[in-house]
């Protein structure tokens, strides 16, 4: 059994005044003395002779004090503790609406991509800058870019590397976005949309790990397909947003938003660049050994290349530009017709794909 000195239980006794219950502790305690307190059997002396019974009740009353001072305290903590609690929820509450309006937004722009078509698109691309720009607005004002961080990284990959067929409206959309941060003048660098397409990009032109192909038995051919479908789509994407870039540049009306556009990272030098490396490396495996089925899988990518920029030949020309960047990638071409004997993975396939682009080149330049 534990066993307290004497001392020890004069000192807690004189400490009692000061000393502060748990709350729950004092709520149980008062709930019984207002039991005591109201239940008139419990208060009431039957016996008045019982004399033992008053002089412990008198007893008692000496430490009255300290229980009301109790009571008093933890209607206090109480009171304080309501008010703490009352404005905690109500923080809460109010940050739970606000996570609740953004992730309505987050949600509403991820739907109207999901809907987006060329028929419904002027309605639904007022509606998703509408919900682009509330949910910017509110981004800054709190000091917190994770949830546009979010959307930016949706946006970029769904219309990158999805539905070829909406590329053009992809871009449309891209750039509304874009004219958000003009519009704010905000620098063009600043948009994480932007550093996300700029990455995208960049990653891209590492050929050599973006183009797959079924070396073996054990490779997913489906796997490898939808893998080139995703960046054969990009590669649409990228010349249409090139096409975009050379129009707002060649605008003699808005000297601003040539200037907001001025350093974009898609601009013809980067195209022609792109191509340049893009031959190089097609032809750097065309004299490779045993190499047919992969030539014939980058010769795919090669075309799409040569057949969107054919389309956009006329923008190119307007940007007043000469066209060395188709010129140059002919002349590559034409070369490795005239050579084919020297590349070990030229195929009768290759040959007739390549004669067909540079005679579309040779029609262009008639034009």
């Amino acid at each position: 059994m534990i066993s307290y000195t004497s001392s020890f239980i004069s000192e807690y006794y004189t400490s009692l005044e000061t000393k502060t219950l748990d709350v729950q502790l004092l709520e149980c305690l008062n709930s019984i003395l207002e039991t005591i307190n109201n239940d008139i059997s419990l208060n009431s002396i039957d016996n008045d002779n019982d004399f033992r019974f008053k002089k412990t009740k008198l007893k008692g009353k000496s430490n009255d004090n300290y229980y009301q001072q109790s009571y008093n305290n933890v209607n206090v903590s109480r009171s304080n503790s309501n008010s703490n609690n009352n404005s905690r929820s109500n923080s809460i509450k109010k940050k739970e609406e606000t996570r609740t309006k953004i992730e309505l937004v987050k949600s509403t722009i991820k739907s109207i991509l999901n809907k987006l078509a060329p028929s419904n698109y002027a309605k639904l691309e007022q509606e998703l800058i509408t919900m682009y720009i509330e949910l910017l607005t509110n981004c800054i004002e709190s000091n917190n870019n994770e949830d546009i961080n979010y959307i930016d990284d949706y946006i970029i990959t769904y219309i990158c590397y999805n539905n070829v067929s909406y590329s053009t409206i992809y871009c449309d959309i891209l750039f509304s976005i874009f004219n958000v941060y003009y519009n704010k003048n905000y620098k063009l660098e600043t948009a994480t949309l932007y550093n996300l397409l700029q990455k995208y990009y960049n990653e891209f032109l590492d050929f050599d790990t973006i183009i797959k192909y079924n070396n073996s038995t054990i490779c997913d051919e489906f796997v490898i397909n939808k893998n080139n479908d995703k960046y054969k789509c990009f590669i649409i994407f990228i010349i249409n947003l090139y096409k975009h870039i050379n129009i707002s540049l060649c605008d003699p009306l808005n000297r601003e938003k040539q200037e907001f556009y001025s350093n974009f990272f898609i601009n013809h030098n980067s195209m022609k660049s792109t191509l340049s490396h893009f031959t190089e490396f097609f032809i750097k495996n065309l004299e490779l050994e045993n190499n047919k089925v992969y030539c014939e899988t980058i010769q795919e990518f090669l075309l799409i290349f040569c057949s969107e920029l054919f389309k956009i030949s006329k923008v190119i020309k307007l940007a007043h530009h000469d066209t060395n960047i188709l010129c140059n990638l002919h002349g590559s071409l034409k070369s490795a017709l005239l050579n084919n004997a020297k590349y070990p993975s030229f195929t009768n396939k290759i040959k007739f794909k390549l004669m067909n682009i540079c005679d579309k080149y040779d029609e262009l330049v008639k034009k």
